[in-house]
């Protein structure tokens, strides 16, 4: 993959991820998000924070095991520092209940050049 490459995302899923407890999103080239508020607009935007960092970790190290969410057991993946990304980590979990976990999942294409 050359660095004319690029990676976009084309669905994002959430699970118990603030003020969502089940939630995916298809992506297109161009996306607007709008709605009244309290619809969940910052929430969208603090997940491809998080996937932000966790792709450009993907591109500067190799991906290690892991716990999986919710029970799936060891699989590849990253350690995300919250602390430094713009996240109020105070209420990532839906219903401010930490006793499951919240997760983000993206589906991405790479797209060559």
């Amino acid at each position: 993959m050359s660095s004319d490459d690029a990676t976009r995302f084309v669905k994002v899923e959430f699970s118990r991820f603030k003020a969502f407890k089940r939630f995916s999103l298809s992506l297109r080239h161009f996306n607007i998000l709008v709605g009244p508020n309290n619809a969940g607009k910052s929430t969208v935007l603090a997940a491809f924070r998080i996937l932000a960092a966790g792709m450009r970790r993907a591109y500067n190290r190799k991906s290690y095991v892991i716990n999986g969410p919710m029970g799936m057991g060891p699989t590849h993946g990253y350690q995300i520092d919250l602390r430094s990304i713009s996240v109020a980590e105070e209420n990532l979990f839906y219903n401010y209940d930490d006793s499951e976990s919240a997760t983000v999942n993206s589906r991405s294409q790479i797209q060559m050049n």
